[in-house]
């Protein structure tokens, strides 16, 4: 289902209520493709954000592997852990990031090529958490508790 919030969420004169939107019904191509418009995250930067995530993967893999993930941690780049061998594999490559809190963000796991992959997901972070922050109060509303509660 695709939410369609009305308001620029990241706009603080707005009413900062979107579990109320004047949307239309989903359709069937929503439970497809889920994904969310008008929450005022620009389409430049969710195209940079894709761009670098395109750039790091296309690197050689040993610059790729500078930013592994440790045996036992989920931080950094590589495949699933292999827990079982009865486990499937899916040979798919990951990078993973914490980017909350910012203190426990581990810098020396963040790609330094792309050049400005660090400055954009930073920047695409700091959006993600005002629209977070948004509809968690919104939830809160909908369920009649307090907004700091």
């Amino acid at each position: 289902m695709a939410a369609n919030f009305t308001q620029n969420l990241l706009d603080p004169t707005h009413s900062r209520d979107p579990i109320h939107p004047q949307s239309p019904k989903p359709n069937s191509l929503d439970r497809v493709h889920p994904l969310a418009i008008g929450h005022g995250i620009s389409n430049s930067l969710l195209d940079k954000i894709r761009e670098v995530s395109i750039d790091f993967f296309s690197l050689p893999m040993e610059e790729k592997q500078k930013y592994a993930r440790a045996v036992n941690e989920a931080e950094g780049y590589g495949s699933d852990r292999i827990v079982s061998d009865k486990q499937v594999h899916d040979w798919s490559h990951r990078l993973s990031l914490k980017v909350f809190p910012q203190r426990k963000r581990r810098l020396n796991l963040w790609p330094q090529i792309p050049q400005d992959f660090r400055e954009t997901l930073d920047e695409y972070a700091m959006k993600i958490k005002i629209v977070t922050e948004v509809l968690f109060k919104a939830i809160a509303k909908s369920l009649n508790l307090e907004e700091n509660g």
